[in-house]
């Protein structure tokens, strides 16, 4: 599950600043805001393209350098 995963990775400070991208089938842009204020740095829709994961993964390790 990956609000438990976001809320360990939270917990545990060896692990600050690791960003977490949320994926579902459906997501509204409610959805987003819950999950945004549940912890998870960003979301993606599925279906997504390998170029769309990879700009989020690149946005996010720009985030934590």
């Amino acid at each position: 599950e990956g609000r438990a995963l976001s809320r360990f990775i939270a917990a545990r400070g060896e692990l600050q600043g690791t960003q977490v991208i949320a994926t579902g089938a459906s997501i509204t842009d409610a959805d987003r805001q819950s999950l945004l204020q549940q912890g998870f740095h960003n979301t993606l829709a599925k279906p997504f393209t390998v170029q769309q994961l990879a700009t989020l993964v690149e946005e996010s390790l720009a985030v934590m350098a």
